[in-house]
């Protein structure tokens, strides 16, 4: 295969702290990458801005006044970090391109695999995954989440490789087959597990960020992974169906015993109220927590109904 014109997007929230020093390791990646032929001269890189209210948009702009090869998209707002991806993808191959990579801004991810990620298209794989090795022991914590996440997903029979993060390589077939995918509720790695294309799996090693701190936090990451578990497994709904059934049955016990305890007035029955009582509570507990699963499930229906635009451009330097 000769020499592929990759497009390298870089999605970027707030990270005017990391992004010169981003655009710098990247340029010389880029120009040894050309230099050793691993990919082609017009190969590019794509800074996607997901609305910052930071200097990142401007970073961005001086970048690509300096270096030919970096590109820009700036949102009008912050739609997250998925749709900043979808929107790397959309452009990329509307530029075009023969394969696109995504890597995260802060660089933890080892940017030397990408020569390994080319290599393995050039072999014949149309989408290559980059697996994070194991945590270290002062990553602890997020090693005991990133586990929990991964056995409740495999649970849920949602398509998901552990470990399995945003730094990947998808061919143009990939991005031409991705491109009818038209679901507002975004969650690339279960949409690109679902391709069912020939596909490499790449380990690599997580470093320490340089500068910055993670715009990633515990309510965004448990609202992405929530957002996984709802748009591809309907295992939720057989749970609360399977809870609802046994709640029912039980109640009917209930039912048979206290009417049993009025006929043959077996008092220890009728009047042990306290347990009633407390099992009164948990099934209402229960319940509200069954409706909170089912209402997850209508409030996704409704925002795939209502078809608002999945991101806005509001500049862009291509």
């Amino acid at each position: 295969m000769l020499n592929p014109k990759i497009a390298i997007v870089i999605p970027a929230y707030n990270e005017e702290e990391v992004l010169q020093l981003t655009i710098d390791k990247m340029s010389a990646l880029f120009r040894d990458y050309v230099e050793r032929n691993v990919f082609s001269e017009d190969s590019y890189i794509l800074f996607i801005d997901d609305g910052s209210v930071d200097n990142t948009w401007e970073i961005v702009k001086k970048g690509c006044e300096e270096h030919t090869f970096i590109k820009g998209v700036k949102f009008s707002r912050n739609f997250g970090n998925q749709s900043a991806i979808l929107a790397g993808y959309i452009s990329s191959r509307n530029i075009g391109c023969d394969a696109v990579i995504t890597i995260d801004a802060d660089l933890q991810q080892d940017i030397k695999k990408i020569e390994e990620f080319v290599n393995a298209y050039k072999e014949g794989y149309e989408v290559v995954c980059g697996v994070r090795n194991s945590y270290t022991k002062k990553m602890s914590i997020k090693s005991l989440t990133s586990s929990a996440f991964y056995k409740c997903m495999n649970f849920l029979n949602v398509p998901l490789k552990p470990n399995h993060s945003e730094y990947r390589l998808l061919s143009k077939k990939a991005l031409d087959i991705l491109s009818q995918y038209n679901e507002t509720n975004l969650f690339i790695r279960c949409m690109v597990y679902t391709l069912g294309l020939k596909t490499k799996y790449i380990n690599y090693n997580i470093s320490k960020r340089e500068l910055g701190t993670s715009k990633f936090n515990l309510i965004s990451l448990s609202k992405m992974a929530l957002n996984g578990m709802v748009s591809f497994s309907t295992r939720p709904l057989d749970i609360v169906f399977f809870i609802g059934a046994v709640i029912s049955f039980l109640s009917l016990v209930f039912a048979f015993l206290f009417i049993l305890g009025n006929i043959f007035d077996l008092k220890f029955i009728t009047n042990d109220i306290g347990p009633f009582r407390i099992w009164q509570i948990f099934v209402a507990g229960l319940q509200i927590f069954c409706i909170g699963v089912v209402g997850e499930y209508i409030g996704q229906i409704l925002l795939e109904v209502k078809g608002r635009p999945r991101y806005i451009v509001d500049e862009e330097i291509l």
